[in-house]
C-alpha cells in the first residue's frame, strides 16, 4: 500500500510563523504551514494558460540545483571572512559560512526521497530524469563530492571529516562570536546569531547532523552540470598549491595575517 503523496508547494507552503525568540535585529520564527500556490503555465509571449498542459505531455524533469554541500570542518574554508562583510575589499566574498550548513546532507536526502515519489503538478507524470545545474558541492573537495554521489546514487553518506568531536567554527571554544554556537554560549557570551537574531540553543545538533546515514538515492537517471563551486575554493578562489596544502593540513586559518 502506497503512502500519501509527498507535499508540493501547490498544496502547501512554509512561511515564517510566530516569533519564538527575539534578538536586537530580528526575531527567530517557527515555520508555519499555509495554503499552496497555483501552478501557472508560462507561455512564450502569450498570457498564462490554464492550469493543465494542453495536448499530450512528453516528459517530466526534476531540477535540482545549488546544494553547496560543504565539509563544515574543512581546514581550507575561510569562514572568518564573514567578519569582514563591511569591508569593501572583502564584501564580495560574503558569506563564507551559513548557520545551517551542517544540515545540508539531510536536506538533500529528504529532497531526493520526495522526487522519487512525486508527480509533476501540471503533467501528472512521474519524473523521468533529474538534472542538477551546478554547485552540488561547496569547496571543490573530493569528500564533498563523495557525499553528493552517495546521496544521488544511494549509499553511505559520511558528512563527518573531523575527529571524535565536531571541529569547526561553530564549536563552543572557537575564538570568534560571529558564528552560531548551537550548543550554548562560548567564552565571549552569546554569539552574533543568538544576540542579534534570537537563535536557540540546540545541544547535540552538530553531532547528529554529522552522523553517517544510508541514503536510498534517486530511482531515476540523473545528469549533472559543472559549477564554480566544483572547481574553485568556496566558489571564488583558485585552488592553488597553498590552498591545496591548507585543505589537507592540520591547521585552520582564523584571520588574515597583517590585516589593517
Amino acid at each position: 500500500m502506497s503512502g500519501p503523496a509527498p507535499p508540493l508547494t501547490t498544496g502547501r507552503r512554509l512561511v515564517p510563523g510566530p516569533a519564538m525568540r527575539t534578538g536586537t535585529a530580528a526575531a527567530y520564527r517557527a515555520l508555519q504551514i499555509i495554503d499552496g500556490e497555483p501552478h501557472i503555465l508560462r507561455g512564450l509571449g502569450a498570457p498564462a494558460a490554464a492550469a493543465r498542459v494542453p495536448g499530450r505531455p512528453l516528459l517530466c524533469l526534476a531540477h535540482l540545483t545549488d546544494f553547496q554541500l560543504a565539509d563544515v570542518q574543512s581546514p581550507g574554508r575561510f569562514e572568518f571572512l564573514n567578519g569582514l562583510a563591511q569591508d569593501p575589499r572583502y564584501a564580495w566574498a560574503f558569506p563564507m559560512h551559513r548557520p545551517q550548513e551542517a544540515l545540508v546532507p539531510r536536506a538533500v536526502d529528504a529532497m531526493v526521497r520526495t522526487i522519487n515519489d512525486v508527480r509533476g503538478p501540471a503533467t501528472g507524470l512521474a519524473p523521468a530524469l533529474a538534472v542538477t545545474t551546478g554547485d552540488a558541492i561547496d569547496n571543490a573537495q573530493w569528500n564533498e563530492m563523495q557525499a553528493v554521489l552517495a546521496l544521488l546514487d544511494g549509499g553511505l553518506v559520511r558528512p563527518d571529516s573531523g575527529g571524535p568531536r565536531y571541529e569547526g567554527v561553530q564549536s563552543l571554544d572557537w575564538p570568534s562570536g560571529i558564528f552560531w554556537k548551537t550548543g550554548g554560549c562560548g567564552p565571549a557570551g552569546p554569539d552574533l546569531f543568538r544576540r542579534e537574531y534570537g537563535f536557540p540553543h540546540c545541544p547535540g545538533l552538530l553531532q547528529r547532523a554529522l552522523g553517517e546515514f544510508r541514503a536510498g538515492g534517486l530511482r531515476i537517471p540523473w545528469l549533472a552540470c559543472f559549477g564554480n563551486h566544483e572547481a574553485l575554493s568556496q566558489g571564488v578562489g583558485t585552488v592553488t598549491a597553498a590552498v591545496s596544502a591548507a585543505l589537507t593540513g592540520a591547521a585552520k586559518p582564523v584571520r588574515l595575517a597583517g590585516l589593517t
